[in-house]
């Protein structure tokens, strides 16, 4: 569960104002918007990396307003993905992980069995975000947040992927937040609306 309540939070010439909103536990929140609206900093806020000027976030159930991002319990994936260049793909999926068979069951999940003795210089940008979203799902967090992790992949692949995250996520009940200006992700069935606009946060339903 997410419940964000008169969330605020301010970058030097923007203001993320009064975003009041909640996804159901084990839900996905589609978060649409222009560029520059304020859809990375709502997550950035919400994963405790960027500080919140005002306002309450609960995550599963736990207020963690004012905790720091590693007790949150949180994933972040963002469009770019940072990965450690000094690390193989499998050192990088492994760091952070919150057990050794949650790497061996994210490696069974996504197509990286190619990946795993390469380092992160020779991937492509597609192949990049792959190993950034194994590794955020080996940490088993409660809250995935995936700020355009899909965009880099070819559109076969984009597809295929992104519904083996979700129905993952579902299945371990992760609450999801995925930020994305692709039309057939905004309409995912089921999933929680939430478009943003100059840096004010509206639910849609």
């Amino acid at each position: 569960m997410i419940r964000v309540t008169s969330l605020e939070a301010r970058v030097p010439g923007f203001v993320l104002r009064n975003a009041t909103f909640s996804v159901p536990a084990g839900g996905v929140a589609i978060v649409a918007g222009p560029t520059g609206a304020g859809k990375t900093t709502l997550l950035e806020t919400i994963a405790g990396v960027r500080p919140r000027s005002a306002g309450t976030i609960e995550l599963g159930g736990r207020d963690v307003t004012l905790l720091p991002p590693e007790a949150r319990s949180v994933g972040l994936v963002y469009q770019a993905a940072w990965l450690f260049p000094h690390l193989s793909v499998h050192a990088n999926i492994a760091y952070g992980a919150h057990r050794a068979g949650s790497v061996i069951d994210v490696m069974r999940l996504l197509p990286l069995d190619a990946l795993l003795a390469r380092p992160v210089a020779t991937l492509s940008g597609g192949e990049r975000q792959l190993v950034a979203i194994a590794r955020a799902l080996a940490r088993e967090p409660q809250t995935l947040l995936l700020d355009e992790p899909f965009a880099a992949m070819d559109s076969a692949l984009r597809g295929t992927i992104r519904q083996v995250v979700l129905e993952w996520a579902a299945a371990h009940q992760m609450t999801t937040m995925l930020i994305t200006h692709d039309a057939s992700e905004a309409r995912l069935r089921g999933a929680t609306s939430l478009r943003v606009e100059a840096g004010v946060v509206t639910q849609l339903d």
